[in-house]
């Protein structure tokens, strides 16, 4: 008897582990392309369903939230390279990582939840790749 409850103990531990991996336990991070990603199709439609394009009083234009505007390339290059004396450079990607910002920077989008792991990766990435009008 003992050694049937040691079989069954062992094959349930084979099969429970048998589908553990990346694919299965992360289903959104194994389809997160970042490789080649596309200033048109991938960062426009975040900056306009996730960050306020579509709202007017939210990064409609240059004027809007202290002037990031949001709403086409030129807009977003120009926030993504927004210095003064009050940020630091890199400030954009640490307030949509809600990481700390000298100077004070604002967790981005405001009074929301932080952007999804995937559409940061593919911001930081784009960036990366030398911000391209794509």
């Amino acid at each position: 008897m003992k050694k049937i409850a040691a079989l069954i103990t062992v094959a349930a531990l084979v099969y429970s582990c048998s589908s553990d991996n990346l694919e299965d336990l992360h289903p959104i991070a194994a389809t997160c392309d970042t490789a080649a990603v596309s200033f048109a199709n991938d960062i426009l439609p975040i900056m306009q369903t996730q960050c306020g394009t579509n709202d007017n009083s939210c990064h409609q234009t240059d004027m809007s939230s202290g002037g990031y505007g949001l709403a086409d390339y030129q807009s977003v290059f120009n926030s993504i390279d927004y210095t003064d004396n009050d940020f630091e450079p890199g400030a954009f990607v640490k307030c949509i990582k809600h990481e700390p910002v000298a100077g004070g920077g604002t967790d981005m989008p405001k009074n929301a939840a932080k952007l999804d792991d995937c559409s940061i990766n593919k911001i930081v990435a784009w960036i990366n790749q030398g911000r391209l009008n794509n």
